[in-house]
């Protein structure tokens, strides 16, 4: 019992370590800056693109050195609402209260879809 204890315990601190390891090697994503977890002041931490929340910035002026460049791909990684033929962008907090996975730009587009999306809406309740 003590062997296995000892191992998991390892297991564990490796894991530590190597997400650790995976901080350090996050880099600022403009291109000109790549500084790193490391760069920053102990107080400071990497600022996430508030559209898509996987851009990460050492500081708000390279975000905006990056916007142009990196819109795009925002645009791709953001959640559009589910009800049919709206582009707006989903608010993650207004979702489908049954299965939780549609998400909606307003409340008013989720009561409007509601009937149309409740036969998808069971097959995803059926997969949990």
């Amino acid at each position: 019992m003590h062997a296995h204890y000892t191992a998991q315990k390892k297991s564990v601190e490796f894991a530590k370590g190597a997400l650790s390891r995976q901080k350090d090697a996050r880099r600022c994503d403009l291109p000109a800056c790549q500084a790193s977890a490391a760069d920053l002041k102990l107080d400071e931490r990497f600022k996430k693109c508030p559209g898509c929340r996987v851009a990460i910035y050492c500081c708000k002026d390279h975000a905006m050195q990056h916007l142009d460049e990196h819109e795009s791909l925002c645009d791709e990684l953001t959640r559009v609402c589910d009800y049919p033929k709206c582009k707006k962008r989903a608010d993650i907090d207004i979702k489908c209260r049954r299965c939780k996975v549609a998400t909606y730009c307003s409340k008013r587009h989720r009561s409007k879809h509601s009937s149309a999306h409740e036969s998808r809406c069971e097959e995803l309740c059926s997969l949990r």
